[in-house]
């Protein structure tokens, strides 16, 4: 996808005088954008939020697994916004097709692409956010934009000794317009990109309060597990259902297309269950090898091939 300009923003005037710009991806609907007076929250495009408060959130639309999109992507937003990393705020992607890996045209993480394909685009967002401030800043001063610059999270004045913050300067920057293709920094300029620094989330990590998955809890929230078949193909034919349903927690427990769910107020609860399951499995239409076949001949595999050695240091 050419992530010139043209195809990156679709910008409309508001009926309040508000910019409102939306991002057109292919396939995609765009979503709406722009300032919001009431929180004092901007977002210029589909990734980045910058509020009043001086604020940067960046939405993730890639899952961090421990390879280091939650670092890696963020500091794309970051290279090109001129701002630290360490600023930014991630915040991870809710459903909605914008977020969508273009590779795949589906919203997952995987194959080695989180950053291919974010790549241009998120550095396209950080340019141009970063240029609708730059602008709302000379037009206060009265000065021309290629005049001023972006340094470390404000806008520089001509003369080198005023600044502003882009906090102060987000309303302003809504109304701006970026005509033409906008210039990404050569690798000459990199501050952040290729840099060795600590991952933003190792501190979350290491004092136990980064928020996973399975750490999540929503009013009502009820979980579920699934058994399937260790043969492809095999169906279930009978469950113990009942003594299953009469466990501690356990919601419900039913059959579907290819195994047996379970449902329980708590994961752990929903785990012992899942346990506890009798299944009789119809192989008639399955394939010949199981689980435990695949693995077996892996084993064999690596134990018959020597391997190469590429590189050998030390005794």
């Amino acid at each position: 996808m050419a992530m010139n300009r043209r195809n990156f923003l679709k910008v409309s005037a508001g009926a309040s005088g508000s910019l409102m710009v939306s991002m057109t991806l292919p396939g995609c609907a765009g979503i709406q954008t722009g300032y919001e007076p009431d929180t004092g929250e901007w977002r210029p495009d589909a990734w980045l939020e910058l509020t009043t408060e001086d604020e940067v959130f960046f939405t993730l639309a890639r899952v961090e697994m421990g390879q280091g999109t939650y670092t890696g992507l963020t500091t794309l937003i970051a290279e090109e916004l001129e701002i630290q990393p360490e600023r930014i705020t991630p915040r991870f992607a809710p459903v909605a097709p914008e977020y969508r890996n273009p590779l795949y045209k589906l919203q997952l993480t995987g194959g080695s692409t989180s950053v291919a394909t974010s790549w241009e685009p998120l550095r396209m967002a950080g340019a141009e956010a970063r240029q609708m401030l730059v602008m709302a800043a000379a037009r206060v001063w009265s000065v021309k934009a290629a005049e001023c610059r972006a340094s470390e999270g404000r806008v520089v004045h001509p003369n080198g000794i005023d600044s502003m913050a882009y906090g102060k300067l987000v309303q302003l920057a809504a109304k701006e317009v970026v005509r033409g293709d906008i210039a990404l920094k050569p690798r000459s300029e990199w501050k952040y990109i290729g840099k060795q620094r600590g991952k933003l989330d190792a501190r979350a990590k290491s004092t136990g309060t980064a928020v996973y998955g399975i750490d999540v809890d929503l009013p009502d929230m009820v979980y579920g597990v699934v058994s399937r078949s260790p043969r492809r193909g095999g169906r279930v034919r009978d469950f113990n259902a009942d003594q299953v349903r009469a466990m501690p927690g356990v919601l419900d427990v039913f059959e579907i297309e290819r195994g047996v769910a379970v449902v329980a107020d708590k994961y752990w609860r929903a785990r012992k269950a899942q346990d506890a399951l009798q299944i009789d499995w119809d192989f008639s239409d399955a394939v010949s090898l199981s689980t435990d076949d695949v693995f077996d001949s892996y084993r064999s595999a690596a134990d018959d091939d020597p391997g190469e050695s590429e590189r050998s240091e030390g005794s």
